[in-house]
């Protein structure tokens, strides 16, 4: 390998070994309080060692954020993946978005941070050019490459939805576009909801979270999809 490329694959392990400390962290006390002095002690780096390989602390948490979208995208593809002719996406794209906030919920409030606060929600400007990649091309910015990755599972939904609208099964009007973000408000807004007052949830409210979750999906699928008698054959 030329010394060229061995020092920037030195400088890429280096970097995933310093976002494993700092996931360690967050698993034990969440992103919000750690400080670039915790998180390169426990990579073993110096301060001034770990600003080497991140511009700053941001620049960290959108490598965090993109651990978890390319998390999130396994579950979404499988969920892409096996739904059964004739069957909704919906529901399925909505369990695998549940597991995910309950298996990574680290993750899951790392991306609702970066979409509260980062996502560009207008038309994606990291699009413009992807198409024409040329060898003197720079280098993406890790905000530009976490919308990507925000924008790429928003595609994906949209077009299990084109999916299910060829197949007769929707019976809203709205374009998939639109539509993929009325899901994701839904189904993004009661997750967060969950993760808040997951304390005590059954003994306050008399039943269970995935139980809830079941019921949200059934409202969801009901008011945008046919019911399997009134599908085309």
């Amino acid at each position: 390998m030329p010394s060229k490329e061995l020092k920037e694959a030195e400088r890429t392990a280096r970097r995933e070994f310093i976002l494993d400390a700092a996931e360690r962290l967050v698993l034990r006390k969440g992103f919000d309080p750690l400080t670039v002095e915790e998180i390169a002690a426990e990579s073993g780096y110096s301060k001034r060692s770990f600003y080497l390989y991140f511009a700053d602390r941001e620049e960290l948490f959108f490598g965090l954020v993109l651990r978890g979208y390319r998390t999130l995208r396994e579950r979404l593809e499988l969920a892409f993946a096996e739904c059964a002719p004739g069957t909704s996406a919906i529901r399925s794209f909505g369990r695998r978005y549940y597991g995910f906030s309950r298996d990574f919920p680290e993750y899951f409030s790392l991306i609702m941070t970066y979409e509260a606060n980062y996502h560009r929600y207008t038309e994606p400007e990291s699009r413009a050019g992807s198409g024409g990649a040329g060898p003197a091309e720079a280098p993406v910015p890790p905000r530009d490459r976490c919308q990507r990755a925000s924008d790429e599972l928003g595609d994906l939904l949209c077009r299990a939805l084109d999916r299910d609208r060829a197949s007769g099964i929707l019976r809203t009007d709205l374009p998939a576009k639109p539509l993929m973000l009325l899901l994701w408000g839904q189904l993004f807004g009661f997750l967060r909801i969950l993760l808040m007052r997951r304390e005590g949830f059954v003994e306050t409210y008399g039943i269970t979270e995935d139980e809830l979750f079941e019921r949200l999906l059934d409202s969801v699928e009901a008011a945008n999809t046919l019911d399997s008698g009134s599908r085309p054959d």
